[in-house]
């Protein structure tokens, strides 16, 4: 009988107790290495402005900051699935570690005044291809400030809108209608 039992006990632990699953063979990745150069028809580019590389909404890719000729290499390991990459000079800077968020915005704003920072490019990855060139070019710049007013004298709210990009800054005090919009191409 206390055979029977520990034999039945066995038994149903086994039917209760599921095999650990078996592990998952991590995703296949490819290197990207992305060369980006920015050029402009003025001054020279601002050494320690940031380039960023999007590669999809959950994995982070470095921000590395540009040389004194204005170039970058942007290099990172993802997912073989991934078809294109996003290559951007940003106006601000809202990823990365807290402690250098503040320098690499001070970096872009500066790069903002100077220069109309161009758009983002896709690049379409090539199976194969591990190494990309980008080129950028950097038009020199001028701030235009002001103020609104109405008819009366009395400031108007202000806002500024450069359709589908960032790269053009604005800041504005609502309350007296003054304006700034840095980045404006020459």
């Amino acid at each position: 009988m206390l055979l029977h039992f520990i034999s039945l006990s066995l038994a149903l632990a086994a039917a209760f107790i599921t095999p650990p699953a078996a592990a998952q063979p991590p995703e296949p990745t490819r290197r990207v290495e992305v060369h980006v150069k920015i050029t402009t028809n003025g001054a020279p580019f601002p050494e320690g402005t940031y380039v960023s590389m999007g590669v999809a909404e959950d994995m982070y890719v470095p921000d590395v900051p540009t040389d004194a000729s204005g170039e970058a290499v942007l290099a990172a390991d993802i997912p073989a699935g991934i078809e294109t990459v996003l290559i951007e000079v940003p106006d601000i800077l809202t990823w990365g570690p807290d402690d250098q968020i503040r320098a690499k915005n001070e970096a872009a704003k500066l790069a903002g005044r100077s220069f109309s920072l161009p758009p983002a490019k896709l690049i379409s990855l090539v199976p194969g291809q591990h190494v990309y060139r980008v080129e950028f070019f950097a038009p020199e710049a001028i701030t235009v400030k002001g103020r609104t007013v109405d008819l009366i004298g009395k400031p108007l709210p202000v806002s500024a809108h450069r359709g589908g990009l960032f790269n053009i800054r604005f800041s504005l005090e609502s309350d007296r209608g003054y304006f700034e919009v840095t980045g404006v191409p020459k």
